[in-house]
């Protein structure tokens, strides 16, 4: 009861003040957001009035925005860098919302959590007002970048799925690096965004009405950047080589391993990867479904590099009938370069990569481009995963990443990953990691932190869709 309702504080704010207590090492646990007291918002007023710059570097743009944010009535929650949601999609996605909560409103929450913390059980009314706290909130702005000549048009369908009716009409900010920006603005005709801005309080859905019409208005605020991938993936057509060894300790070498078939599938993942483990059975049953069409399935178990672990690996995969099973190996890594798992390849019989790899457990995917490449066809670039209406409403979850001091670690790099996808992250100033996705269970995974930091590589956390935020301490060296 108290991990759940601690873990009911949402995004952490970037408007609010103060330093967060420091978790056990290598643990990942919620926790509360920095209070806000009356005296420090008031002392925050006063200061110096300083614009404030949100930058998403996943996304390509930096928005300056046209006040200070410590002047808010209300508050703008850690900005959502979403990015590209599938490698090699071309399309980027980035949004920052606002929280009609005032600051005495926020003290309450405050006052609450604390209490509830503090109890085995908690009152159906509090819990309820814990539960409800974040439900008041909005984008300011959301922002979609396309590359390759395309237009907002060529992918709103396929990046908004069933939630295209939200956002109005969009309006083009300017391009950069090949890729097109445009500003989503939201379509209060929509009736469930005009229930929830109905909600706000008369002079807090004023102060948001006007900031995003200002930002609108303005696309000069915005810096368009080259989108920043958190992993360079090898492109189609790059030849690749490596040495490794099966799970049994057999030598293995690509070229002989890849010109035995037509085109090799090959699957990352870790003992301990939920999803990984999941999609197994499907993975088998598409590679017996393809077998005589020229593709073969191999597994690489990126975690299998002790005795221990591998014979966990091989108890896993033992009941499937793979064309073969690899432990890790540092060549493989530097050619078919992985962070998050599961992620798939696709290799042709001259050892080049065949098509942009994928992230996340998604064996529809995997039919679509083996089918494809056994009947000739150059696979599409990988669309983005539409929102599909069983994964529930939209949300904002953050991940607070701190040393063992307690401090906020920046350049973190931080995994949101369910059993069919998986969103990218980096951590700001404030040490915090945020996407705003569909309500559901996510998978945490670091990618990579700093080099003046080290974590566990095993670890692993798992936020369920009634959490919201995790803080989670890595070992400063």
């Amino acid at each position: 009861m108290k991990k759940t309702l601690a873990a009911l504080l949402a995004a952490v704010l970037i408007s609010a003040c103060g330093k967060p207590a420091p978790a056990a090492s290598q643990t990942a646990e919620a926790t509360a957001a920095p209070e806000v007291s009356t005296d420090t918002a008031t002392a925050v007023s006063e200061e110096k009035t300083e614009l404030h710059t949100v930058d998403m570097p996943a996304t390509g743009i930096s928005l300056t925005l046209p006040q200070d944010i410590h002047s808010l009535k209300g508050f703008l929650l850690s900005p959502s860098d979403i990015g590209e949601k599938e490698v090699g999609s071309g399309v980027v996605f980035g949004l920052l919302q606002y929280l009609a909560r005032t600051h005495e409103e926020m003290n309450e929450f405050q006052n609450l959590l604390q209490e509830a913390n503090s109890l085995d059980t908690v009152d159906e009314a509090a819990q309820e007002k814990l539960n409800s706290f974040y439900v008041p909130a909005l984008p300011v702005f959301a922002v979609i970048g396309v590359n390759n000549g395309r237009t907002y048009d060529d992918v709103a369908a396929d990046l908004l799925g069933n939630v295209i009716d939200v956002y109005g009409t969009p309006s083009e900010i300017g391009e950069k690096n090949g890729y097109r920006y445009y500003h989503l603005g939201l379509n209060f005709d929509n009736p469930e965004i005009k229930a929830t801005l109905d909600s706000f309080q008369p002079d807090l859905r004023q102060e948001y009405l006007d900031l995003s019409s200002d930002i609108k208005a303005h696309p000069e605020y915005f810096e368009l950047k080259q989108p920043k991938s958190a992993v360079s993936y090898p492109d189609p057509g790059t030849k690749i080589s490596f040495t490794a060894q099966d799970l049994d300790g057999n030598p293995i070498r690509s070229d002989e391993l890849f010109a035995k078939s037509d085109y090799t599938m090959v699957s990352i993942w870790r003992t301990w990867c939920e999803p990984c483990r999941k999609e197994f059975p499907e993975i088998m049953k598409l590679a017996q479904d393809f077998k005589d069409r020229g593709l073969a399935v191999v597994t690489y178990c990126g975690n299998a590099s002790d005795e221990a672990t591998i014979e966990e690996a091989k108890e896993i995969i033992g009941e499937y009938n793979f064309s073969a099973n690899l432990a890790a190996s540092d060549e493989f890594n530097k050619v078919l370069p992985w962070k998050v798992t599961p992620i798939t390849y696709f290799v042709d019989r001259e050892g080049k990569v065949a098509s942009s790899p994928f992230l996340g457990a998604n064996v529809k995917k995997c039919r679509e481009i083996a089918e494809a490449l056994v009947s000739g066809t150059n696979p599409e670039a990988p669309s983005v995963t539409d929102i599909s209406e069983d994964e529930g409403k939209v949300k904002t979850y953050s991940v607070h990443v701190n040393d063992q001091n307690g401090d906020a670690v920046k350049g973190a790099v931080v995994s949101f990953c369910t059993d069919t996808n998986c969103n990218i992250a980096e951590t700001d100033e404030a040490g915090i990691a945020s996407f705003t996705g569909p309500s559901y269970p996510y998978h945490i995974q670091f990618i990579q932190v700093p080099d003046e930091y080290s974590y566990d590589s095993e670890f692993a956390a798992v936020m369920d869709d009634d959490e919201a935020t995790l803080t989670i301490t890595i070992e400063k060296k």
